[in-house]
């Protein structure tokens, strides 16, 4: 039996990558200003940020259950197992609504086999764990394996990050409002990072943004496991700053990061200037 990897298009990967490595991603949609558009046919990241920049608002919806279901059905019928791999439940409902669509269909397709995780990931850290378990499979590794792996080494995958501007992260809910504020007004630029429930949380405050993209690097080259040799850093239309971060995390691991754009499902809560670190890790926090 075939097994799919899958994940939504909050996992970030691009349509190259995805197919690389033969992830399906479920595609999400998202609104810039009064327009829409779908992560499958939408604006590219760049022009995004820069209307951001511009000063249009940004929001984006969850899969619904009834898409949820379409969407795993059109998998279900080529004859595939899939193991879905889903973003933090503690970030969005779509967790919930892809589990209620798979159950709703476990007694059509009683022969095959949908397993839906909540990885406690978002962006390229639940691209990175969809990517170690597309290798497993492979791999030739069982529908179970595959599963069980997931399961277990979601919290290895490390996020780590630093924002040019709060305001985003608070206006999505992500950070409280007085910390934005307090944060944009006396120029700190926290290291943040994804804790084990898949929530935002603080683990250090630099006061400048130099000095973050230095902490942020640093904190890759001090936490790295070497369990995937794939790092990732992400960038919000600030390549700059993602190549030095690249090239900090090079000398100090002798390790090259790749080096990726995000999307609009995360780039849009973030905001422009964001940059992140996404790895195998010894500890998930700081």
């Amino acid at each position: 039996m075939n097994i799919v990897i899958s994940a939504e298009a909050t996992c970030d990967l691009d349509a190259a990558t995805a197919k690389k490595y033969g992830i399906s991603v479920a595609p999400m949609s998202y609104c810039v200003g009064n327009d829409c558009y779908d992560t499958v046919t939408g604006l590219a990241p760049s022009e995004c940020y820069k209307r951001m920049r511009a000063g249009a608002l940004t929001s984006t919806a969850l899969i619904n259950e009834t898409n949820a279901a379409e969407y795993f059905e059109n998998l279900l019928k080529q004859g595939a197992d899939v193991v879905h791999l889903g973003f933090s439940s503690t970030l969005s409902g779509t967790y919930l609504n892809m589990a209620a669509a798979a159950e709703s269909l476990r007694k059509k397709y009683p022969s095959q086999k949908l397993a839906v995780i909540d990885t406690a990931c978002g962006s390229f850290g639940q691209g990175l764990l969809a990517i170690m378990a597309a290798e497993l499979a492979a791999r030739g590794a069982t529908f179970e394996e595959v599963a069980f792996f997931a399961e277990n080494h979601r919290m290895d995958i490390c996020h780590f990050f630093i924002a040019e501007d709060l305001t985003y992260l608070s206006r999505s809910g992500r950070i409280p409002k007085i910390l934005a504020a307090i944060g944009n007004a006396i120029r700190i630029k926290p290291l943040m990072f994804l804790d084990k429930d898949g929530r935002f949380s603080v683990a250090k405050k630099v006061l400048t943004r130099k000095k973050s993209v230095y902490e942020l690097a640093d904190s890759v080259i001090e936490n790295y496991s070497g369990e995937h040799g794939l790092i990732i850093v992400g960038h919000a239309d600030c390549l700059e700053e993602a190549q030095e971060t690249a090239d900090r995390i090079e000398r100090g691991l002798h390790v090259k990061p790749v080096i990726m754009e995000f999307g609009m499902m995360i780039g849009g809560h973030c905001g422009p200037g964001t940059v992140g670190a996404f790895y195998t890790g010894k500890k998930r926090g700081k």
